[in-house]
């Protein structure tokens, strides 16, 4: 009888025992299948996720030009003591490539752009795949004004044209200063020299041409702020 009770106690340790293993190796296998269904959940995601916005160098390099120009050009003020100074101040208005000013506008007007976080939004629906994103530029190279279609380019175009109307306020400030100056140096002690001949007017024409049709290079601290804040 007691080898018989012994038995029996054995035969219930081995199932106990069998039992919990087989509990461990189900717990096991809902583990591993939650892996999987997680790792699936998340190739999904990664997949619906636009890559990182990163902007080009080059934008950033473009953008920084105008942004030099506008900052040279409002520091430009009238109270001109002498011929040189104003010769000074005509080499630097004239050292600005206008067909490069104009790209750099629109780097810095872009960059302005991506401080609208509706509209930032709006565009990385557009790059989820590569088809979308071909799909998108050729939209905007067909007619630059289906981007003012997209959710938030009102938001966008507020922000361009509030920091557009700054630089203008600034170059209208620095303008206004030098005529006022042309005309007070008519009345004063300067007209002796402001009205003397200029020498060799064709070569410094010729001059402030050439000078502005070289190209300018980007300002690497600009570049990198601007960078920094796409």
């Amino acid at each position: 009888m007691r080898t018989a009770n012994r038995s029996r106690g054995l035969a219930v340790a081995a199932l106990a025992v069998a039992a919990l293993l087989a509990g461990c190796a189900s717990q096991t296998a809902a583990e591993k299948a939650a892996e999987i269904e997680a790792a699936r959940v998340a190739a999904e995601i990664a997949a619906r996720t636009p890559p990182p916005i990163a902007l080009s160098q080059s934008v950033a390099e473009a953008a920084s030009v105008y942004v030099a120009f506008t900052r040279d050009m409002a520091a430009l003020q009238g109270g001109f003591n002498d011929p040189e100074s104003i010769q000074v101040a005509l080499r630097k208005g004239a050292a600005y490539d206008p067909a490069q000013l104009s790209r750099g506008l629109v780097a810095y007007a872009s960059i302005v752009a991506l401080q609208s976080p509706e509209f930032v939004q709006s565009v990385r629906r557009y790059a989820v795949d590569r088809t979308a994103r071909e799909q998108l530029a050729a939209n905007i190279v067909a007619d630059p004004r289906w981007a003012s279609q997209l959710p938030g380019a009102d938001a966008a175009a507020g922000l361009v044209m509030a920091a557009l109307r700054n630089d203008i306020d600034a170059l209208s400030q620095a303008a206004g200063s030098i005529e006022n100056d042309a005309y007070a140096i008519q009345a004063d002690g300067r007209r002796s020299w402001s009205i003397a001949h200029v020498t060799d007017r064709e070569g410094r024409l010729a001059a402030a041409k050439a000078r502005s049709g070289e190209a300018m290079l980007p300002s690497a601290p600009d570049a990198a702020r601007l960078l920094a804040a796409a």
